[in-house]
């Protein structure tokens, strides 16, 4: 390090003995510069050149000051232009109510905007409300031309189905009234021919008028035969209000004589039979005489099977029931000794009905006479009451009586309920009565 320092003295004495004269010389000039005027002179150019910078520099931030206000300027109007352009240039499809809602959405969206609306832009704005108000009403009258369209065409389906149920009411009632005149639930004209849902709507209607009809006549009948054993001061049972009028009226002809009636001889036999049902080979003249004399008479109604087998003497508790609905439901009872008839199940009571410990089977006769009202309310009972029911009946009304038929019900002929019947015992192990 002292090594260091004494190199460097030695180099200054070095330069000193070379350039000595000139460092005086040089000194001297200086301390002869008049440096107060040197020193006022550059103090005036260099205030001079700082005004003359601060001058530049204003002018250079006035500059861009400006520029960034045309460039703020330019940016908003580009802005309002995309936005206005935006609006004048869409257009809304839709309803009438989806238009407007957009066109009111659109000019609240016109008033809240962020950069404001030119005075310029507001013809064009204008304009274009003007046409979205004509398309909104365009497309309203549009809407009330398809609307009208609509309900026109609704109400012309709906004329054209009622004059088709006319039509079709108007053939089933023409072609009922050949089966009237005829008699007959199959006949038809020769000289027209009708849809088949024509041909089973009056075919119907004719098996409930002829069912009615018989029931008429037979009720009538029965009348007749209870006052010939019972004064006009008494009525038979008759629960229905037609019935007993259709008694009323022949009570009236009796009464006044246009219906003639002789009175039953009455035999006084020396014990009463014991049932109210007797097939006629069962019985001997003498037990005829004495069946008749208690009240019985005979009928001529198929077995089961369809056969006519000598016919039955019969008594019944109950004047309206027809002598097919009460043979009937007996022959059913002969096939084995737990059907019963006439019981009472949940209210009502069975024609008859099949009774083992997992084995609850109703049996209905029907005889086409009940009204609609009337099976709907039964059938709800029967699904209620059985594990399974039948609706028997001739053939020609089972097309009536299998509408109403749900998971439980069958409806069956005379002879194939009889087999249903019978097969069902020999499922359960039950014998069969020979009959």
């Amino acid at each position: 390090m002292v090594l260091g320092i004494a190199l460097i003295i030695l180099l200054c004495l070095v330069i000193e003995s070379q350039i000595g004269d000139e460092i005086r010389e040089a000194i001297t000039k200086i301390q002869a510069f008049d440096w107060v005027s040197f020193g006022i002179k550059a103090g005036i150019v260099i205030f001079v050149l700082f005004v003359v910078f601060l001058i530049l520099h204003g002018i250079y931030k006035n500059v861009k000051k400006k520029r960034k206000q045309k460039e703020h300027a330019e940016y908003l109007d580009k802005k309002r232009k995309e936005f206005v352009d935006k609006i004048v240039f869409s257009s809304f499809k839709g309803t009438s109510d989806y238009i407007k809602k957009q066109l009111e959405e659109t000019k609240k969206n016109v008033k809240t905007f962020v950069y404001g609306i030119k005075e310029e832009d507001k013809p064009r704005l204008e304009e274009w409300y003007g046409a979205m108000e004509r398309n909104i009403a365009q497309v309203k009258n549009e809407e009330n031309n398809r609307k009208e369209k609509e309900l026109e065409n609704e109400r012309r389906i709906i004329w054209e189905k009622e004059e088709k149920v006319k039509e079709f009411r108007r053939q089933v009632e023409e072609c009922f009234q050949v089966k009237k005149k005829e008699k007959s639930i199959k006949a038809l004209p020769l000289d027209k021919e009708y849809p088949p849902n024509v041909v089973r709507s009056a075919e119907h209607q004719a098996e409930i008028y002829f069912a009615e009809r018989e029931h008429k006549k037979q009720l009538r009948e029965d009348t007749i035969e209870f006052y010939r054993s019972h004064s006009l001061n008494v009525r038979p049972p008759y629960d229905n209000k037609k019935d007993r009028e259709i008694c009323d009226k022949v009570r009236r002809e009796i009464k006044s004589g246009k219906i003639k009636i002789q009175k039953k001889v009455v035999y006084e036999p020396t014990k009463p039979l014991p049932k109210n049902i007797f097939r006629a080979n069962e019985l001997d003249e003498s037990e005829k005489l004495h069946a008749k004399a208690q009240g019985f008479r005979y009928v001529k109604i198929p077995n089961l099977d369809g056969f006519l087998r000598g016919g039955f003497y019969i008594k019944k508790e109950n004047p309206r029931e027809t002598d097919y609905h009460f043979v009937t439901k007996h022959l059913f009872a002969e096939l084995h000794d737990n059907i019963y008839i006439e019981e009472t199940i949940n209210g009502r009571r069975v024609d008859a009905v099949f009774l083992l410990k997992d084995i609850k089977l109703g049996i209905e006769v029907e005889t086409g006479a009940n009204r609609e009202s009337y099976l709907a309310a039964k059938v709800n009972w029967l699904n209620e009451s059985f594990d399974q029911w039948l609706f028997v009946c001739p053939e020609k009304y089972k097309i009536k009586y299998q509408k109403y038929l749900g998971s439980k019900g069958i409806c069956l002929s005379p002879k194939k309920a009889k087999e249903f019947v019978e097969e069902v015992l020999l499922n359960a192990g039950e014998p069969i009565n020979d009959r």
